[in-house]
Formats: C-alpha cells, sequence, structure tokens
C-alpha cells in the first residue's frame, strides 16, 4: 500500500510541477495538451498522460523487483534521467512527427527535448522529473 501511495504522491509531485513551473519563468510544457493535439482535442490527454506514468511507475516496481535496480534515492534518480531521455528524445519527437505540421507559433507541438520552447523547456522537464525520482527513491523498499 505504501508503494502506491508512493508512486501517486511521484505521478502528482511531477504534475504539480508542470503547473507551478511557469510561476517560476520557465516555459509552460503540457505533455496533456499536446496529446490532445495529436488526437485531434478530444480531450483524452490527461488520461493517456496518465496511463503513460502509470505504465512508467509499474516499470519502476518491476525494475526493483527484478533487481534490475537498487532500492534508494540514487537509483530512482538515474531512473528519472532516463525517464526524461526517453520522452524528450522519442516521445516528443514522435509525438510531433504523429501530430503532422503545425505552425510556428504553436507552443504545444512535440519536438526533440522541446528546444522550440528554448533550452529551459529541457531544463524545466528534468527538474519535474527529478522530484518525481526523489519521490519514487523517498524510502529504501517499493
Amino acid at each position: 500500500m505504501i508503494a502506491v501511495l508512493r508512486a501517486c504522491a511521484a505521478i502528482l509531485t511531477w504534475l504539480a510541477w508542470l503547473a507551478l513551473a511557469p510561476s517560476f519563468g520557465l516555459p509552460e510544457t503540457a505533455p496533456a495538451a499536446m496529446f490532445d493535439r495529436l488526437l485531434s482535442s478530444t480531450g483524452w490527454g490527461w488520461l493517456v498522460v496518465l496511463c503513460g506514468e502509470i505504465a512508467i511507475v509499474g516499470l519502476y516496481a518491476l525494475a526493483l523487483r527484478r533487481r534490475l535496480l537498487s532500492p534508494g534515492l540514487v537509483p530512482a534518480l538515474g531512473f528519472a534521467v532516463a525517464v526524461w531521455l526517453v520522452a524528450g528524445a522519442v516521445v516528443m519527437p514522435l509525438m510531433g512527427a504523429l501530430a503532422g505540421p503545425a505552425a510556428p507559433t504553436d507552443a504545444m507541438r512535440g519536438s526533440f527535448m522541446m528546444l522550440h520552447l528554448g533550452p529551459l523547456a529541457a531544463v524545466s522537464a528534468l527538474i519535474g522529473r527529478l522530484l518525481y525520482g526523489a519521490v519514487l527513491g523517498s524510502s529504501t523498499s517499493m
């Protein structure tokens, strides 16, 4: 039960960072809006994001169970950085390619590390994932 609560807390921490980051002067990165754009604005973007996050937490739990990762803060942060790299280098460009051409001013289009929003977008995403990893690795067992 504690593992489920920790997983929920990690996801909520990441989502809270996405909401708060613009108030610190960082660019808005809204993955749900990007998925909505990909899905023709059906409003299912949040469901896709939450299902993806649940799958990522499940992958982390599986890696712990199979002893591919050690429990603790440092391995969880490493996992979070790997998630950030895959999301920024694979998922976001794939979303941009699948969504088709977008206007250059469209901030909610997927691109490599979201660099069309500037380098702070990648930094903001990394901060969010590190917070996520810190919550996941907050105790020695999952």
